[in-house]
């Protein structure tokens, strides 16, 4: 599929340069096309910590992602602007996009009124500009959304769809491995899910099921815990149902610290003050290791034995008038093998780091304009972007049941 890669020469804004934008730094700067990478980040002490800049490609500077006067001075001339920071300046930088004429990709969303992504009020600004907006593409959402796509069009009816992820963490303490207030803001928001034409609500951690996970896993508690994909599938998609829930080692320590209320809002009073229990566990300030500090886990602490992360997309419905169920289970290289090159990486940085990478390899290349979720992508470039996944180690697993 390598005729689906533009090749002529780009500039790529990257805004945020921690655990996961220090890997799509790295993989843009290796792409032949990108002569420049623009690495903005509101903490330049600390993004050193993670970006090479002896790299000619990539150039770190300091600004605030969510004044975009301050994005609109770098990302003049650029072809992309991919934010790999919080999902709150989505806005801000799809604003600065449609100023400056140029594509704009992320990796999550903030939820609107309704639950909506944020990103797609955007839409058809995006197609009077003759621009794309290419939203949530890290691993889950992303590729999640490109698999359950490529099983439900296998499908007359799609009755359900069932997105069950796994982060399979091996160590005697926690470490985060992706942003700790990204990590904090979807463990405690309200999970949705959706039935039967209408999106719903539940608690965080709710509706616990003993889910059988392929690839060896075997049979573990899942919880539901908010998933993007939920939010746009059903727009994409017609189905009945989809839900999001979650499976690990961490995901089972942040459902026990929940069972005993450290993640409530409400105000306790402690001596002579009142804090919430969220607020206190915020201001522990637990960040992900750098990559020196991982290097240093791996290597000289039993603190890390071994990590691995997989999706699980269930899919379930009717073909020629017989049900049919198709599952698809996406595994990433775990911990110990993660390439040298991104040593310092995490398990969960690491492959949403390549994910994203290899989406923008093909926005030049999508047809159709304005805010597009990756289940939206046609068939050729879910297949190249699948495709270009496996030859960075990714594991693809189908499993079928009910057609001989």
């Amino acid at each position: 599929m390598k005729n689906l890669v533009e090749k002529k020469q780009k500039k790529i804004v990257l805004v945020g340069v921690g655990a996961t934008g220090s890997v799509i730094a790295k993989l843009l700067a290796k792409q032949k096309e990108n002569t420049q990478i623009i690495c903005i980040t509101n903490n330049i002490k600390k993004a050193f910590e993670y970006i090479d800049e002896k790299n000619p490609k990539i150039k770190l500077v300091e600004a605030d992602a969510s004044k975009p006067k301050q994005i609109i001075k770098f990302a003049k001339g650029a072809s992309l602007i991919l934010n790999a920071s919080l999902p709150k300046y989505n806005k801000s930088l799809m604003r600065v996009a449609l100023e400056v004429g140029a594509n704009y990709q992320d990796m999550c969303s903030e939820l609107e009124e309704g639950y909506k992504p944020d990103q797609l009020k955007y839409s058809q600004e995006f197609k009077e500009k003759n621009l794309i907006a290419l939203i949530n593409t890290g691993v889950s959402p992303g590729v999640t959304n490109l698999l359950a796509k490529e099983a439900s069009e296998m499908f007359d009816e799609v009755e359900w769809i069932k997105f069950r992820i796994i982060q399979e963490n091996k160590a005697d303490r926690l470490v985060f491995s992706w942003s700790a207030t990204l990590t904090l803001e979807e463990i405690t928001a309200e999970p949705v899910f959706y039935e039967y034409g209408q999106f719903k609500k539940d608690l965080p951690f709710s509706r616990q099921e003993e889910y059988h996970y392929p690839a060896g896993f075997g049979k573990k508690i899942c919880y539901s815990i908010q998933g993007d994909e939920v939010c746009t599938i059903p727009l994409f998609i017609d189905v009945r149902l989809v839900d999001y829930k979650i499976s690990g080692e961490d995901i089972r320590l942040f459902y026990i610290l929940n069972q005993l209320g450290m993640f409530s809002k409400k105000k306790l009073k402690i001596a002579n003050t009142s804090i919430a229990p969220i607020e206190l566990f915020k201001k522990l300030n637990i960040e992900v290791p750098n990559p020196k500090q991982m290097i240093e886990l791996k290597e000289s602490s039993p603190a890390i034995e071994n990590s691995v992360f997989a999706s699980t997309i269930d899919v379930y419905g009717i073909k020629d008038y017989r049900p049919l169920q198709i599952r698809y289970t996406a595994v990433y290289p775990s911990l110990k093998n993660i390439p040298k090159e991104f040593a310092g990486a995490t398990y969960i940085s690491y492959p949403t780091g390549i994910a994203a990478a290899t989406f923008s390899k093909y926005i030049d290349k999508i047809k159709i304009r304005g805010v597009i979720p990756p289940e939206a992508l046609s068939r050729n470039i879910r297949k190249a972007i699948l495709d270009d996944l496996k030859n960075q180690k990714m594991v693809l697993i189908e499993d079928r049941e009910g057609l001989e």
